[in-house]
């Protein structure tokens, strides 16, 4: 279980302590990172990119999305300020959660995602992929190969992010 010591220091006490919570509903082989590795360089790149290529979720443009994102940030009592959103134009049903290091994340959502799914849907994948980043799946690596453990962790990853 990952303690308040070992957490970042500049970090709020509620966001250190929504990482505390999700290791609570952490599924059995779900891998834990050692610690947290912080990719500053690449981490202005990925949201500036997200940025340009995408529209940001805010009360004054999209507020239905906005009191959505608001709502999941609540129910997991992480705060609001440490989780960006953004629709992009795409034909895919997908979403993906991009990580800026301890301090936050960015989730992305499919416009045809965003057009197909009813609000509480839309909900439930986007605290599904906030569950990706408190839980750090992204400092996992996969193991290589096409092996059934590398199947069976990445499936315990997304029991764990569907737990939340």
């Amino acid at each position: 279980m990952i303690s308040l010591a070992r957490l970042e220091k500049g970090m709020t006490e509620s966001l250190s302590a929504a990482f505390i919570r999700a290791e609570a509903v952490r599924y059995n082989g779900d891998p834990r990172p050692e610690r947290w590795r912080e990719h500053e360089d690449a981490t202005g790149h990925i949201r500036a990119h997200l940025m340009q290529e995408s529209l940001l979720i805010n009360r004054a443009v999209t507020p239905e999305l906005d009191r959505m994102v608001e709502s999941v940030c609540k129910r997991l009592r992480l705060p609001r300020e440490n989780v960006e959103a953004v629709v992009r134009a795409s034909p895919e049903i997908n979403a993906r959660c991009f990580s800026l290091g301890q301090q936050g994340c960015v989730i992305e959502f499919a416009s045809a995602l965003v057009e197909l799914l009813t609000a509480e849907e839309l909900a439930f994948v986007a605290g599904h992929e906030m569950g990706h980043w408190l839980l750090g799946h992204h400092q996992v690596s996969p193991p290589s190969g096409d092996s059934i453990e590398g199947h069976i962790g990445e499936r315990a990853k997304e029991i764990s992010a569907d737990r939340m």
